[in-house]
């Protein structure tokens, strides 16, 4: 759960973007910069204050000695849809991300029943219904 708050942050992101658009990407970009660096030093031992104590906490059994990749495709995801999409379709993508994701993952955890090959005990019926309400914006969006 803790994972999944954290997740969450990025829907802050469309209300940043809505003042100025360059500024939301350069801020995921500095964030990204800041998390890889922080990152690496936490897997070569040093500790970098308030990033590395996140991670921990948020880490899965499995990602205790590698790179955690999660808050970079995150924050990738949200730069790219700020880049490639016009308002609103770029918040709808980023809400998307933020609470779609994070609302899958919970009702995958309750109710999952089948399990995905090679994804680590993933369930495959919870994540696709409980991503239903990003349906409708994957249908109604345009093409770009």
């Amino acid at each position: 759960m803790f994972r999944k708050s954290i997740h969450l942050t990025i829907a802050a992101v469309p209300a940043i973007a809505a003042v100025d658009v360059l500024a939301a990407a350069g801020l995921l970009a500095v964030g990204i910069a800041i998390y890889a660096a922080a990152e690496q030093a936490r897997i070569a031992g040093v500790r970098v204050a308030l990033i590395s104590e996140l991670t921990v906490l948020a880490l899965r059994e499995r990602d205790r000695q590698g790179f955690v990749l999660g808050p970079v495709t995150l924050g990738l995801g949200a730069m790219l849809a700020l880049m490639l999409y016009p308002e609103p379709a770029a918040s709808v993508a980023i809400y998307a991300l933020a609470f779609g994701d994070s609302a899958a993952a919970v009702v995958g955890t309750a109710v999952g029943r089948i399990r995905i090959p090679l994804t680590g005990a993933r369930a495959w019926r919870a994540r696709r219904r409980a991503s239903w309400p990003c349906w409708p914006s994957r249908c109604t969006s345009p093409a770009i």
